[in-house]
């Protein structure tokens, strides 16, 4: 089935000649007689009766015209409900993130409030979602991203920080370069937090 052909038939119909049917729909009228004679060969059915004067349908084409005219509105029907939804997003948006993204408080406050007709799903975990299998529309994700077909975007790189209590130095010392660090107990997160000693501590 070609919708396309349907379309061309349905409009040449209308527009009650092959002319003013080429012009509406901006195709050069050789294109649209012949859509619509490829259409009439694939149902092995004239639709058409033509005339020096004018276009009338046959039976055949009448009935085939009340259905096409049908599957056109919906299509039409369907184009426009796309081109409404562009313009004021709406409907279910699924999202996941980290256990830890408080940062995203008034990112979701915002978003909502300008975007109030889109109901959101916002699923914070700390296991990696697979979208396409949990049906889920968007992530987001901290570190480096596995090979992918999804589309990423970059959002930004948090700073990292050094930190150390009171007591730790206390006993062990302030580290003064990176390569100190070699020396000392650390812990570093990677997908989750884990103890890490890089080198034992020489006693």
């Amino acid at each position: 089935m070609d919708v396309n052909e349907m379309l061309v038939f349905a409009r040449v119909v209308q527009a009650g000649s092959f002319t003013t049917a080429a012009a509406r729909l901006g195709m050069p009228k050789s294109t649209v007689s012949r859509k619509v004679s490829e259409l009439e060969a694939r149902l092995k059915s004239r639709l058409l009766q033509r005339t020096t004067r004018k276009l009338s349908l046959t039976d055949a084409g009448r009935t085939y015209y009340d259905y096409c005219a049908r599957i056109v509105a919906e299509v039409e029907e369907a184009e426009r409900a796309l081109s409404r939804l562009q313009e004021t997003p709406r409907g279910v948006l699924r999202a996941t993130a980290p256990v830890n993204a408080e940062f995203l408080g008034p990112i979701v406050s915002d978003f909502l409030e300008r975007y109030p007709e889109i109901r959101l799903e916002l699923l914070c975990t700390a296991r990696a979602v697979d979208l396409v299998e949990e049906s889920f529309d968007v992530a987001i994700r901290a570190g480096v991203l596995a090979d992918s077909t999804l589309i990423a975007r970059s959002l930004g790189s948090p700073p990292w920080h050094l930190v150390a209590t009171p007591g730790y130095l206390k006993k062990h010392g302030r580290p003064r370069s990176p390569e100190d660090l070699k020396k000392h107990d650390c812990l570093f997160f990677w997908r989750r937090a884990q103890p890490c000693r890089p080198a034992p501590r020489k006693r």
